[in-house]
């Protein structure tokens, strides 16, 4: 599948290149073809004209629009890609500039992307997105992406008649890559926290004879101030300080991130609960951060560790985790234990249980699926219709794996939100 996939992308960007029809185009110059040909067999002077002047039109396009093709060659479109970009948006889009050009009369300027957004583990969704403008300085490309991931995709300008019959290529195609995000959930507020000595902030002591450290090796996640350099450079290895009274440790939240599920190939409906519990976490973790600057957050995926003090870190964790897939193990020891924790997950984690710590107390935000009770789940479409972004593959005839029944955390809390995944 894959390398039928590459021999056609070859093909298509051969085509692209030296074919100057569009669709439309084609179609009318077979017909073109046949009216000139069969008028002239059957001497049919009518049908033999109209075909011949369509040749004769489609001919003066395609040439003029491969003449300013060639006047544009030198043309470098820049194309601001670097904002960020969140699924299931109308209004998000990237501005294509083209300086003082200026396109004939009857044609355009267009400016396409396709490509390709993983959205999960052999999963694939095709983008196709074209603007087109016919005044100078540049336009707007509208963007839509359905789920969260990291885009692959190919930009290029061409010029095209206001018929649409024909096209040129004008200047070099651009490269791109960027991660699209899950959109937020305004809706989605924190939990009352547990007013408890683990989430109270205090005032680091000034007395030397009050400040007790302790060392131990560095681990992933600790802070960069916390790391005895002085003590490091000595025995040539990273050496964290810490302190039974540290106050950055009073206000500090664990997270977990349970991006887990069964098998090595996705479903639909599993990228979109994994989509949903991404938003879910990211809201969390922002309502959070505005209603309490002090805190922070030691947030456990399958893959890494993130330690979330400041925008910066934030920014860095939602653009590692946007384009983080399910995975059936993780790739850490375990997570850090903790006297309370919040957990995100979703139906398809198998080994839930072991991160319901015994004793600790556990909130966790977990998706659902239908079950008809009565509460209303809420309904998703995995593809809208209004926004068709062509055949995504077979893969979306999936079925989900193995679903995890939910289970009590014992003293924390559990809250569920049922998602119904429709396919169109």
């Amino acid at each position: 599948m894959n390398a039928m996939r590459r021999i056609w992308n070859s093909l298509r960007i051969a085509m692209d290149r030296i074919y100057p029809f569009t669709f439309a185009g084609s179609l009318l110059l077979l017909v073109a073809f046949y009216l000139s040909g069969s008028g002239f067999a059957r001497n049919n002077l009518y049908a033999f004209v109209l075909g011949a002047l369509a040749l004769l039109l489609l001919a003066a396009l395609a040439f003029d629009g491969r003449l300013q093709a060639f006047r544009l060659s030198r043309l470098e479109p820049v194309w601001e890609s670097s904002g960020a970009i969140f699924a299931r948006l109308d209004d998000i889009s990237q501005a294509v500039h083209l300086g003082d050009a200026r396109p004939h009369y009857f044609f355009r300027f267009h400016f396409r992307i396709t490509g390709q957004l993983h959205v999960g583990r052999a999963a694939s969704l095709p983008v196709d997105e074209e603007a087109a403008s016919s005044r100078p300085g540049g336009l707007l490309m509208p963007l839509y992406f359905p789920l969260a991931g990291r885009a692959a995709v190919r930009g290029r300008l061409y010029i095209k008649d206001v018929f649409g019959l024909t096209r040129a290529g004008a200047g070099l195609p651009q490269e791109r890559e960027f991660t699209v995000r899950p959109p937020l959930l305004p809706g989605k507020t924190a939990i009352t926290l547990r007013n408890t000595a683990s989430f109270e902030s205090s005032r680091r002591s000034r007395q030397q004879d009050e400040e007790k450290y302790y060392m131990r090796e560095y681990q992933a996640g600790d802070r960069l101030k916390d790391i005895n350099w002085k003590a490091s450079f000595r025995i040539q290895e990273l050496i964290t300080r810490i302190s039974p009274r540290s106050p950055e440790e009073s206000r500090l939240l664990h997270i977990e991130f349970r991006n887990f599920a069964a098998g090595d190939r996705d479903a639909p409906e599993q990228l979109m609960h994994l989509n949903y519990i991404k938003s879910w976490m990211f809201s969390f973790v922002q309502v959070l951060r505005r209603e309490r600057p002090e805190y922070q957050f030691r947030i456990v995926t399958s893959d890494e560790v993130y330690l979330v003090e400041s925008d910066a870190d934030l920014d860095r964790m939602a653009h590692d985790l946007s384009a983080l897939n399910f995975a059936s193990r993780s790739r850490l020891n375990q997570a850090p234990t903790a006297a309370e924790k919040f957990i995100f997950t979703t139906p398809f984690d198998p080994s839930l249980e072991q991160a319901l710590t015994p004793g600790a107390l556990c909130h966790v935000f977990r998706t659902a699926l239908p079950t008809g009770g009565r509460s209303k789940p809420r309904e998703v479409r995995f593809l809208p219709l209004e926004r068709w972004l062509g055949w995504p593959g077979t893969w979306i005839f999936r079925r989900n794996g193995a679903v995890s029944p939910a289970r009590s955390p014992g003293r924390g809390t559990l809250l569920e939100e049922p998602l119904r995944t429709l396919l169109f």
